[in-house]
């Protein structure tokens, strides 16, 4: 990077003398600027661009850090981004190969066009995008919550598989620890066995096939980790899982919840509206007897212990 890249074009000030200077960029017009200038011009509300013959009025919450050293790759990657946000149908959208890829090809064309096109190629450009917009509003908000869930959902698979893993290196070093402490163990009773006056074959023989005993139980309870499925995850649980931990529980009755309920459930009933329940087309849903059946039991046992005279008693003023 030579002298004039670390020298701000409005200031004149260079990194030689503030090594801290950090250069901003806006996407407006992509006019390089430092962070002081950015302050200087900016904080009072919209100004136009410094740069002589510019002119293109820019706000101060719109300047970001410039990322590349060529200010064309980084208008291009900032428009791809843009573009490729209201651009969002998906694959499976599509009835054939073929239209996705002339799709995805109209998409680098509105890319090319608005990056590096003329100026009259990068309004027709921008006009074709903003009618996109208004005319598929809703499919480009649909398109983004979707990706959000599948984005979610890569995430917990790629944290279940890391967590198989590692519970496998653990079992797997457990594994030798123990075959290692199994071999001194076996001498230990071939040393004792001899001690106690039997043969040496017998002893090593039978001390033999008490660690051959031992390291084959390890063995399969390591080949039962190995074959024990992992956690399942779906696209919506794990959607579902990231949507609550990102809301506050709401409850009527200020937090109460009943813990421990009246009851205990059997695992099965005599129930005649239950028959169809296993059936493939109704468990699809998700929809199971025993739900149902808790749901119908706790119905039955609302407040049989609750005391109106006690609550009245404690009542707590609101």
């Amino acid at each position: 990077m030579g002298d004039a890249d670390d020298m701000c074009p409005i200031c004149r000030s260079s990194r030689y003398l503030n090594p801290d200077m950090k250069f901003l960029v806006n996407p407006e017009c992509y006019h390089k600027m430092c962070e002081s200038c950015v302050d200087r011009i900016f904080s009072v509300g919209p100004a136009p661009c410094p740069y002589v013959g510019c002119g293109k009025t820019l706000r101060k919450g719109r300047f970001k850090t410039q990322v590349f050293d060529d200010l064309k790759v980084e208008r291009e990657v900032d428009v791809r981004q843009r573009i490729v946000k209201i651009f969002n149908r998906r694959e499976d959208a599509f009835d054939t190969e073929a239209e996705y890829n002339d799709y995805l090809e109209e998409i680098e064309g509105l890319i090319f066009a608005i990056a590096q096109g003329s100026a009259a190629e990068r309004e027709e450009a921008e006009q074709r995008v903003s009618e996109y917009e208004k005319l598929h509003k809703q499919e480009i908000i649909q398109n983004a919550l979707q990706q959000k869930q599948d984005d979610v959902y890569a995430e917990e698979q790629a944290a279940s598989d890391a967590e198989h893993q590692r519970r496998l290196r653990l079992l797997a070093i457990e594994l030798q620890q123990q075959e290692a402490e199994l071999a001194a163990q076996q001498e230990k009773e071939t040393i004792e066995a001899l001690e106690a006056g039997k043969t040496s074959e017998q002893a090593v023989r039978e001390a033999r096939e008490r660690a051959q005993l031992r390291a084959e139980q390890l063995r399969q309870q390591f080949e039962l980790e190995l074959s024990r499925p992992r956690r399942a995850i779906t696209r919506k649980g794990a959607a579902a899982a990231h949507a609550s931990a990102a809301r506050t529980p709401f409850t009527p009755f200020v937090g109460d919840r009943q813990m421990e309920y009246l009851f205990r459930q059997a695992e099965e009933y005599l129930d005649p509206t239950m028959e169809r329940a296993n059936e493939p087309a109704v468990r699809a849903g998700g929809f199971t007897a025993a739900l149902a059946q808790q749901e119908a039991l706790k119905l039955a046992f609302m407040s049989l212990e609750v005391d109106i005279q006690t609550e009245k008693a404690t009542a707590i003023a609101v």
